[in-house]
């Protein structure tokens, strides 16, 4: 899991302790229960192993450097073992994808021709335009304007491959359903998270 990801997945948890401990009392649990709930509880989060590296872009080779501040330009080297659950390689398609998709720009659409529907574009409208190697193991983002928080983008990705057939804005919503499963890279080939 990405640093970004890992915060905010431990703030919901956090947030949910809290709504649940609201709803809480002292009193006895339901029947066939043994014990009462207790509102100075915590939440355990169970992982299969401690990650050696919660940065997604320098896990396990993969890197970024900001190799020019006039323009301001970003190479990202892909780790080529890197794959999304159902095998495809992790590379410049989903760089492009997933700034497409967050730009706000208006001459890049969801599925069916549908304005892409972004929480924010802070960074990624910045950024004008992504070019990669033959390879497409290395990405080079350049920007209109610089962008100091530029570490930020990228932290959490989309696979290209699924979304631009199911769709951005609406296509997770039956993740579920999709095959091959919808996953999310987090930096290592064997720990994307299956939606």
């Amino acid at each position: 899991m990405g640093g970004r990801s890992l915060k905010l997945f431990v703030a919901s948890m956090m947030a949910l302790a809290l709504v649940a401990s609201a709803c809480a009392s002292k009193k006895a649990a339901s029947p066939g229960s043994t014990g009462t709930v207790d509102t100075n509880g915590g939440i355990v989060y169970s992982l299969d192993q401690e990650p050696t590296n919660f940065n997604v872009l320098t896990s396990d080779g993969n890197e970024f450097t900001l190799t020019s501040t006039s323009p301001q330009v970003v190479v990202y080297q892909a780790n080529h073992k890197a794959v999304w659950q159902d095998g495809v390689p992790f590379n410049a398609d989903d760089f492009v994808y997933n700034w497409q998709a967050q730009s706000g720009l208006p001459q890049y659409t969801d599925v069916g021709g549908i304005a892409f529907d972004a929480a924010s574009n802070a960074g990624y409208r910045q950024i004008k335009d992504i070019t990669s190697s033959p390879d497409k193991f290395t990405v080079t983002t350049t920007y209109s304007t610089p962008f100091a928080d530029w570490r930020s983008l990228f932290s959490t990705m989309a696979p290209a491959h699924v979304m631009s057939k199911i769709g951005w804005n609406k296509g997770l919503l039956a993740a579920s359903n999709a095959t091959p499963p919808t996953s999310v890279y987090c930096g290592r080939p064997d720990c994307a998270c299956q939606l």
